[in-house]
Parts: C-alpha cells; sequence; structure tokens
C-alpha cells in the first residue's frame, strides 16, 4: 500500500450473480480483514485516501461426486471477483479481473445440512478472497 494511503474506503461489492447476500458477505470480510490487519483506518468514501471497488462477476455450483444411485454427493463451489483499489483521482493502484477461488463441499439426504455445507464453503470463499485481496495489496507495494 502506498505509505500517503491511510485512509480506506470498501463500500459494498456489486452483486452480477444469481446468488444472493455474495455481495454482503465478501464486504463485511474485507471490512474485517483491512480493520484487524491496522494498516490502514476503514473511512467513508468522502473520507478516504483511496477506495476499494468490487464486483462479484461469478458463482457457481456443480457435482463433482456421486453415489452409486446417481445422486450429488459432493459440489465444486466457484466464487470470481473483479476488484481494483483506486485513489482519490481515480488513478488505479491495483486491480485484478480475474480473482478465482475455489470450495467442494458435502451434499447429503438432509436439505437443511446440505445448504448449511453450501454456505460454510461460502462463508470459507468469503474469507480466501479477503485474505488474498488485502495480503496482494499489501505485498504489492513492498
Amino acid at each position: 500500500m502506498p505509505p500517503q494511503i491511510k485512509r480506506l474506503a470498501i463500500p459494498v461489492l456489486k452483486n452480477d450473480t444469481m446468488e444472493p447476500g455474495l455481495e454482503a458477505k465478501l464486504t463485511d470480510e474485507l471490512r474485517r480483514r483491512f480493520a484487524e490487519s491496522g494498516w490502514v483506518s476503514l473511512a467513508d468514501a468522502d473520507q478516504a485516501d483511496a477506495v476499494l471497488l468490487g464486483t462479484v462477476t461469478k458463482f457457481k455450483t456443480a457435482p463433482i461426486s456421486f453415489s452409486t444411485s446417481d445422486y450429488a454427493v459432493e459440489y465444486r463451489a466457484q466464487l470470481r471477483v473483479s476488484i481494483r483499489l483506486i485513489d482519490r483521482d481515480q488513478v488505479v493502484l491495483w486491480s485484478d479481473d480475474n480473482l478465482v477461488k475455489v470450495r467442494e463441499y458435502r451434499a447429503v439426504a438432509d436439505i437443511f445440512e446440505s445448504e448449511a455445507n453450501k454456505t460454510a464453503a461460502i462463508d470459507w470463499l468469503a474469507r480466501e478472497v479477503s485474505a488474498d485481496v488485502h495480503d496482494r495489496i499489501f505485498d504489492g507495494f513492498e
């Protein structure tokens, strides 16, 4: 992160997928990650030295393992995000238009448990994306 960037805004990401809530979950994780690191403070966009803007461009799940009865027993969730860090002058300081993370999760006969497994996979994906974005931004400017 350039040394002149002391305050960072992270507005709610856009969600171009049909999966509701991804933008909120990912935004919350990004804010948590940057706040916990303490390298910058979070601020509103009008008070910030830089803004982290992003869009969830893809979310899909696909079966990858099947039972002997031909039922899906494992799925792969894929999350793709486009994200960029811009300064007050709209100069792009860092960007990645194709940040992809993948996580497998189990499907079981109980639909509620399967949905809980999917939710846990989404939570993991959000944590991984936020960690990757945070670390790559700070590593890129060292």
